[in-house]
This record gives structure tokens, sequence and C-alpha cells, in this order.
């Protein structure tokens, strides 16, 4: 390949990394625009209040970020002490949680060791018999935090990226996350909790001393923008931004021919502004080599003694 090609080449990647950082952006901020999101919301009401009086509750589920969001704000518990887990099922209205379960998803969240574990819906979402373990989709850690609103008050919010998700689940959350005009929700907020696991992660019991029941059989599901920066567990903006050193670095190679002098010179000679001697990727005009050469007439006086 000569010089020529070679600047051309160079050129025209750098040239190609920078649309394509800049089609990244572009559609990144074309998928911001496409708002959809589902917000599930009740306040009190719930029988039971042992655990502590459960004032909000609101599950989130965003199908562009891809993320399912559970806030919760309770009270403490009218013997002292909060609640220190839940479990939480959510599926569409009309028996699917208080029914046998299998259309909904059921969220168990053990604030002490920060861990929350997804399952299908279950009749009895406290048995955890060996055939249970079919039920299981995924364990994720990290993704609760628990803060003091007031010294009575506590809020939780428990964040699930679907994205980081087996596909298997996934899949099967897809059905019940997809709500369409109302759900069904229950829940159950305990106090003194005591979740044990097998080695996978998998439950095998959930022990607690007392709870708060909350039952809502038919919730209105509110869709609503979807926000432009997907918010992580502590509510800080997680930005998407992988495509701008694609751009950066694309402009980093125009900026870097541009410092070139053979590419300097390829350009002026494409515009036509050097003599037509010079070569485009020599920093020394082709008269110089010339120079190093014998004259014309005396390789011919040479050539005519012989």
């Amino acid at each position: 390949m000569s010089g020529v090609d070679r600047v051309r080449v160079v050129r025209r990647c750098a040239l190609g990394l920078v649309a394509l950082g800049c089609l990244l952006g572009l559609a990144r901020v074309a998928a911001a625009e496409r708002w959809v999101f589902e917000r599930l919301e009740q306040a009190g009401g719930a029988a039971g209040q042992h655990a502590g009086a459960i004032e909000w509750v609101r599950v989130e589920q965003d199908d562009q970020w891809q993320y399912l969001k559970v806030d919760l704000r309770f009270r403490a518990a009218p013997l002292g002490g909060f609640a220190d887990g839940f479990w939480l099922q959510l599926g569409r209205a009309g028996g699917s949680v208080s029914g046998d379960g299998q259309a909904a998803v059921l969220v168990y969240a053990d604030f002490e060791r920060n861990r929350v574990a997804l399952y299908r819906g279950s009749a009895d979402p406290l048995n955890f018999d060996a055939g249970r373990s079919a039920d299981f989709l995924a364990r994720v850690d990290g993704q609760i935090l628990v803060r003091e609103l007031q010294p009575e008050v506590h809020a939780v919010r428990v964040f699930i990226p679907l994205d980081r998700l087996p596909p298997l689940a996934v899949e099967y959350l897809a059905s019940p996350l997809s709500l369409e005009g109302s759900a069904e929700l229950a829940m159950n907020l305990t106090l003194d909790s005591s979740l044990r696991y097998d080695g996978r992660g998998h439950l095998l019991g959930y022990r607690y001393t007392q709870s708060s029941t909350l039952h809502v059989p038919e919730l209105v599901v509110t869709r609503l923008p979807s926000l432009e920066d997907a918010p992580d567990v502590r509510g800080q903006v997680a930005q998407e931004a992988w495509w701008i050193p694609v751009f950066l670095f694309g402009m980093g190679g125009l900026i870097w021919l541009q410092q070139q002098p053979r590419y300097m010179q390829k350009i002026e000679a494409d515009r036509g502004e050097l003599p037509p001697e010079v070569d485009a990727l020599s920093v020394e005009p082709r008269a110089s080599a010339l120079r190093a050469q014998p004259p014309r007439a005396e390789v011919e006086e040479s050539t005519s003694a012989v």
C-alpha cells in the first residue's frame, strides 16, 4: 500500500469513528424520548400493622432502561424496632396474585444481607419445599438502600437492573411486568427477619416475629414518561455514554492527521497549491532527488564516447 493510500485509509477510519459516535449519541437521545414506564402506587390502608405501618409503596418498571424498582415508606413497629425485610408479589389484576400466582412475580428483600431474590409467583410465598427451587429466577446483591426519613419513619429502595438478569428470568418477567389497565399487589413487611439460603442463592426459609400486610386486589397502572437518565439504587444518574470515547477517538485521529506535514502536503497538492514536481508525501521536493543525479548532458557525452 502506498503512502497516499495509507493516508486515505487513516482519514476515512477517523471520519467513520466520528460519524459513528455522532449516530450513537443521536440514537441515545432518540431512545430517551421514547417515554414509557409504569408506576404502581398505594398509600396506607393496610391491615395488621404489627411490623410498622406501611405508609406508601410504589413499584416502578421501565422498559426502556430495563429496571424494576420498589420504593417503600413505613413506620416503626408499635413495640419498637424497624422492619428488616419484605416479600412482595405483583401480577395482573383478576387473581394472578391471590390465586395460583403463576402469572405473577415475587420479590424477596433481605435488608440485613442487602440481597434480593426473584421468584415466579406462588399461592404460598412462604413455602420453600424442594420443588420451589424450580420457581427461582435470579438473585441480586447490593441493590437495597435503607434511609431514615424521620426518627419514626424509614424508606427503602430496591433497584433491580433487568439487563443483568439471566435471559430466562427476563423472558418470564416480561409478562407480569408488562401491565396494562390494572394490577394486583400483595406484600408482607417483616420484623426480625431471618432468611436462609443454599449455596446457589435459593431461599430455604423465611422467618420473622411480626409482619404488616398489604393487599391491593385492583391497582390502576399509570403509564408515565420514561426518565431521560436511569437512576441507580442510590438515586444517582447512571449515564450510558459509552459512545463518547468513540467520538473523541475519531476526533483525535483527525487532529493528529492535521498536524502531520506529509498529510498537509497531500491536502495542498490535491488543492493545486504545490508545484507538480513536489511529491505530496515527501517533505523534500523531487528536485532535490534529481540534483543528486549527474546532469543529462554529461550522461549523453559519456554514452557517445563509449
